[in-house]
């Protein structure tokens, strides 16, 4: 359920078990989800946009980069990165490097480095970094950090002390990591994320990325690759309901998008079908409208197993709209809602 990078992983792993009949089921017109990239369909020139790049850390993506080198992939990457350029909202260039000094200081000390480096923010807003950077170095590598978690990140930032424009610096930087403006990002979530990305080991700036944009980069020949190993993949359907009996998952209502009519999002300009009620763009999430009369009956999917990689919130959406749902007997399912 899902065919983002997650998705697309279970499929990889499965295809080897030749017993297997494999299916992917995925709500946008193509695979990928964030790593995808579409045409817009707002003007005549249809120029492709894709998501903020991800920051491939050869130290935390191993099982990835092993999967890239079977596909004969890994040439697409990038060579390490060891600057990092951003812009604010007034259009200010800073930047963010890895200097010589840095590299022989060990971990998590070169972090401090790193900030004091950061040219996008003064001396006093730096200094003002000490409690948060203290809190993720005493704290980053439990699960969970010992903080309330209804904290975002900026609330979270300012409880730590933090000036208006360190948050704004810690903020562009947290874009590089996570892709989600700070209003989304569950504080002390971050803050083992910036633990685990910056401070828990010395080449923390070492990233790669895709060279092309990733759907011919990436996801068209990793997607070929699975068709020709048998995969199967229903596009432009939504899952939409899991259902139990007897403690076990029997079967997946979807919505098939195809049976409607297409819509432009006027945001990002993706094209896409819509034959439920609220017509939402698979890409940027926007809600455009409603249908007065929406044609979404259920198809229903069975199999042996269902393998979810959903993000949390999506998986919420489905378990917590039915008070009696089986799987909101577990913590797990129930905790589900509370995170981005």
């Amino acid at each position: 359920l899902g065919g983002g990078l997650a998705g697309l992983s279970a499929a990889f792993a499965l295809s080897f078990d030749k017993n297997l009949d494999i299916t992917v089921v995925e709500r946008a017109p193509g695979a990928g989800g964030c790593t995808s990239s579409w045409y817009d369909h707002r003007d005549a020139e249809r120029c492709a946009i894709q998501y903020p790049m991800h920051m491939i850390s050869p130290r935390l993506y191993v099982n990835f980069l092993s999967l890239l080198k079977y596909m004969d992939l890994i040439e697409n990457l990038t060579p390490k990165f060891e600057r990092f350029f951003f812009f604010d909202e007034k259009g200010r260039k800073s930047s963010l490097a890895l200097s010589r000094f840095a590299k022989k200081l060990p971990a998590p000390f070169h972090g401090l480095k790193i900030l004091w480096d950061f040219d996008g923010c003064s001396w006093y807003d730096k200094l003002s970094t000490i409690r948060f950077f203290l809190f993720c170095i005493r704290h980053g590598a439990k699960d969970p950090p010992p903080a309330s978690d209804q904290y975002n990140f900026y609330g979270f930032c300012k409880k730590l002390g933090m000036t208006e424009e360190a948050v704004k610096a810690m903020a562009r930087i947290t874009y590089s990591i996570t892709n989600l403006p700070p209003s989304e990002q569950v504080g002390p979530k971050f803050a083992k994320l910036f633990y685990e990305v910056i401070l828990a080991h010395s080449d923390s700036l070492g990233y790669q990325m895709v060279n092309d944009d990733y759907t011919p980069g990436l996801i068209t020949p990793w997607v070929t690759g699975l068709k020709n190993a048998g995969v199967k993949f229903l596009f432009n359907h939504e899952v939409e309901d899991i259902e139990c009996e007897n403690g076990k998952i029997t079967r997946v209502g979807i919505i098939d998008h195809n049976v409607s009519r297409w819509f432009v999002c006027k945001n990002c300009g993706c094209r896409f079908p819509n034959a439920g009620e609220k017509i939402s763009c698979p890409k940027c999430g926007l809600t455009i409208g409603y249908l007065s009369s929406p044609y979404s009956p259920h198809k229903y999917l069975e199999a042996d197993f269902f393998i979810s990689c959903l993000q949390p919130h999506q998986l919420a959406k489905i378990i917590l709209a039915d008070n009696r749902h089986p799987l909101r007997q577990f913590q797990y399912f129930r905790n589900l809602g509370k995170y981005k």
